[in-house]
């Protein structure tokens, strides 16, 4: 019986981790996030905030040299990633 639970996990860990990947891959065909206007304001390192550093396809967007909208997919997904792995959580569908 415990082999078949175990089976049973493995399959469903591998239906998360194909569902979560569909997730991020749809989020970087629908991503905005290189086409915001100039961050004009004092980066947010400079008074002990954070940078925030995206990868896309075609280099990569800080939050430094970009206004980055949070509503973004790629943003929005990549955002709960960070959270999750902050958490130590279990349950994200790409572990």
């Amino acid at each position: 019986m415990e082999v078949d639970g175990q089976q049973h996990r493995e399959v469903e860990r591998r239906a998360a981790e194909q569902q979560g990947l569909a997730a991020v891959t749809d989020a970087l065909a629908a991503t905005r996030i290189t086409e915001g206007p100039p961050f004009e304001d004092i980066c947010p390192i400079a008074y002990d905030g954070m940078e925030v550093t995206y990868g896309v396809p075609e280099g990569s967007v800080s939050n430094c040299d970009l206004l980055v909208d949070a509503s973004d997919p790629l943003v929005e997904i990549l955002d709960d990633l960070a959270a999750e792995a902050r958490r130590g959580a279990e349950t994200w569908p790409l572990r």
